[in-house]
């Protein structure tokens, strides 16, 4: 029996422009990190046996800031239910690339549920204070996960 590889990639290896990626979406990343991420996909790809999960994930019980964009939108998912969802498809042995993560939302109303005196800024905000560029609409179509979890596939 050979070792699975669980590699985390990211939201990051889409574009970011118009969200609802799928599995089968070009790849491009909009800055350094997401370059890594495709990178090292590559280098996974070369293997038998693993898993890619392209997410982006928050702790609910460690939002740091205080302002999150309205204009800015992911698929993000709690860290403790991508730790299960992962378990999940090491159990139904699934091997591949898979997107996971939740309903498109913006950030702000995503962290608002957590942290209720987060303020409004916009992407635009938070992109003039950085060196590097964040995403506007990284939200993914995770259509494959939930045929993985219903055994459809």
């Amino acid at each position: 029996r050979s070792i699975k590889v669980i590699h985390i990639s990211s939201d990051a290896v889409y574009p970011s422009e118009k969200g609802n990626y799928n599995e089968k979406s070009k790849l491009k990343s909009y800055n350094f990190y997401g370059f890594t991420k495709i990178l090292s996909e590559k280098v996974i790809l070369n293997l038998k046996n693993y898993i890619i999960v392209r997410t982006r994930f928050f702790d609910k019980k460690n939002i740091r800031f205080s302002s999150s964009a309205t204009n800015s939108f992911s698929s993000s998912i709690e860290i403790n239910k991508l730790v299960k969802n992962i378990k999940i498809l090491i159990h139904k042995n699934f091997n591949g690339v898979i997107n996971i993560g939740e309903k498109r939302i913006s950030d702000y109303n995503l962290y608002k549920k957590f942290r209720k005196k987060i303020k409004k800024c916009t992407q635009e905000d938070i992109q003039k204070k950085l060196i590097f560029k964040i995403s506007k609409d990284a939200s993914m179509d995770c259509k494959l996960f939930k045929k993985v979890l219903n055994d459809k596939i």
